[in-house]
């Protein structure tokens, strides 16, 4: 189904599993990337009411790819607008990666809402996390062989000036050869082995790579270190953290300065990369989900 969260954008959303249960908010883990179908096997729909959506400009949400009223308090607005239609009071809230972010800044702002939250993967969208992301000191000291792909296109940048140079790039007439670029350089940084570059330079991968950095560009539309300077609104929410120790683009540090900024957090660490659809990490998160749905 759809809901009309502003004048011109769309939001696709179901409701899924047991409406007698305590429902679930999924909040997907990239700014483009929209849920999926492997993102359900995480929930047992007897037992567990979840509610999916696609966040504005992706996938299945309309318009596909708008970047005009979309910022990270406009998604938040959202998320509120989908309790509100769905005649939700409160709710869990599951997911992580770049979009930890999204979900602690909804809870910062609506913690009377929140009933528990699993983080996995965090991310506290600060300066220093990307330019781990994206420098020749940090990152590309694990795949070297990805980021000297990257390196080449913009000559031994760093950080935010790789970002600001990219973006301009991406309205070239070859822009959708630079999408690829940066999509093939995330991609291997989200598994273990090696990734398998798709070869081809389409608009999805534009489509992507533009509403990324749009939002790096941006700094996600907040302040620097806006999370934990708002930690005390949230302290008393009961927040299961998740962090994979081989993580390298979401590294593990600042999901242990998160946990030790929380009265009510855990932490586990587990040996795996970045990607939630490994074997070992499955069944991990589909017992967080059964504990604290339950508990």
């Amino acid at each position: 189904m759809y809901i009309k969260v502003s004048e011109i954008h769309n939001i696709y959303i179901e409701d899924l599993g047991n409406p007698k249960w305590i429902p679930i908010l999924f909040v997907h883990w990239w700014p483009w990337a929209g849920f999926n179908e492997m993102d359900k096997k995480f929930f047992n729909f007897e037992k567990n009411r979840v509610i999916f959506f696609d966040q504005r400009w992706t996938w299945k949400s309309l318009p596909f790819g708008e970047l005009i009223d979309n910022n990270t308090f406009e998604l938040v607005s959202d998320i509120e607008k989908i309790r509100k239609f769905l005649g939700i009071d409160k709710w869990i809230i599951f997911w992580g990666s770049w979009w930890t972010t999204l979900s602690l800044i909804y809870a910062i702002n609506f913690p009377d809402r929140i009933i528990s939250m699993i983080l996995r993967w965090v991310f506290l969208w600060t300066q220093k996390e990307l330019n781990w992301f994206v420098s020749k000191d940090w990152a590309a000291n694990f795949y070297p062989e990805s980021f000297d792909i990257l390196n080449d296109f913009f000559e031994n940048k760093i950080g935010k000036e790789i970002i600001k140079d990219y973006v301009d790039k991406l309205e070239w007439i070859d822009a959708k050869k630079y999408a690829k670029i940066w999509n093939d350089y995330e991609f291997s940084l989200a598994r273990l082995e090696w990734y398998k570059k798709n070869n081809s330079e389409n608009d999805i991968n534009l489509a992507l790579a533009k509403i990324e950095t749009y939002y790096f560009i941006n700094n996600l539309f907040i302040e620097e270190d806006y999370i934990l300077n708002n930690i005390s609104k949230i302290k008393n929410i009961n927040i299961s953290i998740i962090q994979w120790r081989y993580d390298i683009l979401c590294p593990p540090l600042y999901a242990w300065k998160l946990h030790k900024e929380l009265k009510n957090s855990t932490i586990k660490f587990i040996l795996a990369w970045h990607s939630p659809y490994e074997e070992n990490i499955f069944e991990e998160l589909k017992n967080e989900v059964e504990k604290i749905s339950f508990s």
